[in-house]
């Protein structure tokens, strides 16, 4: 089969790390199709619309992110019965409390017309449970020059040693704990992306960078320049896109000791609980010992890597059948 003519991608978000690279790894550009209207009715119609016109091509099979689950109903009304569908299942939709209603659904119609791709091994208990075909795909890590990427935001000095955050200020991140990590190490520099609350402005310290919404560009800058990474998540089962990001870069890593994360990663990163204790510890000794940890996170890359090409081709072939 060749996926680059009869394969189409859909996202309902500006961008996401993980659907980019799974498109790529397939042989397809994704469509991220998206809407700016204030009113959510309308921004979903737009995107709805948008992506009927795109399924008109009457491709044999959709990968279709989820959630929200309105993407894949779309994908579901508007292709043939024998379209396979496929869902790339991130962990909101287990878990999202604005989502986590509609994963019935979400496995019923993947159960009758096609397979999932999940990042941990965890929620694929979840589909398999559920009589869903289902592929682990933790991500697909792709090569990264730091000498290529060099544009920050004007808000971080050139040369700045810095703790990059990147956040989307979600349910599971433990956002008021940074923040006083951060405070609690006024020696470091704490960058954090992403469009942060009014709370969040007001009380971050001295030492907090607070970007906003950054450019592909600057955020590739901010990940070639960073000195350590933090993922923090309260949730079991999420696999964190920063973390991804810091083992393609080969960068320092601190995350949260679920069991997902510290299989992925095993001694390759630090974990901190989601005290601000604990995460100032572990990101004060990360800095401390960034060369061996660097060291560390690409050994990991290069297993990693061995692995998530067997999962591409394992998708590709149930695509194929």
């Amino acid at each position: 089969m060749n996926t680059k003519e009869e394969l189409v991608s859909i996202s309902w978000v500006d961008h996401h790390r993980r659907s980019a690279e799974l498109a790529g790894a397939l042989g397809v550009i994704p469509h991220f199709i998206r809407s700016d209207s204030r009113l959510l009715p309308i921004r979903y119609l737009r995107q709805w619309i948008r992506t009927r016109r795109v399924l008109a091509s009457r491709p044999k099979a959709v990968l279709v992110m989820q959630p929200p689950v309105l993407s894949l109903a779309c994908a579901y009304l508007h292709t043939r019965r024998g379209t396979t569908l496929i869902g790339d299942l991130h962990t909101g939709t287990f878990r999202d409390p604005r989502w986590k209603w509609s994963a019935p659904i979400v496995l019923a119609v993947l159960k009758r017309r096609g397979f999932a791709v999940v990042p941990n091994e965890s929620l694929a208990k979840l589909c398999r449970d559920a009589g869903v075909p289902v592929v682990v795909s933790h991500g697909y890590l792709t090569s990264f020059d730091h000498k290529a990427h060099s544009v920050v935001p004007k808000a971080v000095a050139p040369d700045t040693s810095f703790v990059l955050v990147p956040l989307a200020f979600a349910y599971d991140e433990p956002i008021d704990e940074i923040l006083e990590a951060a405070r609690r190490t006024p020696q470091l520099t704490w960058v954090l992306t992403g469009k942060a609350p009014k709370s969040v402005v007001t009380s971050a310290p001295r030492n907090v960078i607070l970007t906003g919404y950054v450019s592909k560009e600057e955020y590739s800058g901010l990940r070639a320049s960073a000195s350590v990474v933090v993922a923090a998540t309260t949730a079991e089962d999420t696999m964190q896109s920063a973390g991804y990001e810091a083992l393609a870069a080969g960068s320092p890593l601190v995350t949260s000791p679920t069991k997902v994360l510290t299989d992925y990663f095993g001694d390759a990163a630090l974990y901190a609980t989601g005290k601000a204790s604990s995460i100032a510890e572990q990101v004060s000794f990360a800095f401390e010992n960034r060369s061996p940890l660097a060291n560390r996170m690409a050994a990991l890359r290069e297993k990693r890597i061995a692995e998530q090409d067997d999962a591409i081709l394992l998708v590709k072939q149930w695509i194929s059948t």
